[in-house]
């Protein structure tokens, strides 16, 4: 959703992964997020250099994971409304120690927007249809 070109899936970059010792599984923790919302334009099937990104959606249950996954997040998480109220607490806060935060906090509420528009047009944001649909049956 944030367009984070830098970061493991796309770039295998700016990240750490820890093993839970409670059951075993990888957790990939980002950081150095700094390039979000960067490339507004980028798909949410860019193609995957991360081989385990790589692994999970070259699979039918990992696209369609994925797929859910993103719908979900769209629709209920990265709105522009949601966004907005978080950019405009923040930039309130901080605007104090740094004048210039109202500019910078547009700027970035700009690049959701564009990122937004994106999105919209983005084919796995479209709702999935039933295995039978898609199989012309």
């Amino acid at each position: 959703m944030l367009a984070d070109w830098d970061g493991y899936p796309l770039n295998r970059n700016n990240y750490r992964v820890y093993f839970d010792p409670a059951d075993g599984r990888a957790v990939f923790l980002p950081h150095g997020m700094d390039q979000l919302l960067q490339r507004t334009y980028l798909d949410l099937d860019p193609g995957w250099a991360g081989q385990v990104a790589w692994a999970v959606f070259s699979t039918d249950p990992g696209q369609a994971l994925y797929g859910a996954r993103c719908r979900e997040v769209f629709q209920q998480v990265f709105t522009f409304g949601r966004v907005s109220n978080l950019v405009t607490r923040a930039a309130a806060a901080l605007a104090p120690v740094r004048p210039d935060m109202p500019g910078i906090a547009a700027s970035y509420l700009d690049q959701v927007t564009w990122r937004l528009r994106t999105l919209r047009r983005d084919p796995i944001l479209k709702p999935s249809l039933p295995t039978e649909a898609r199989a012309g049956r």
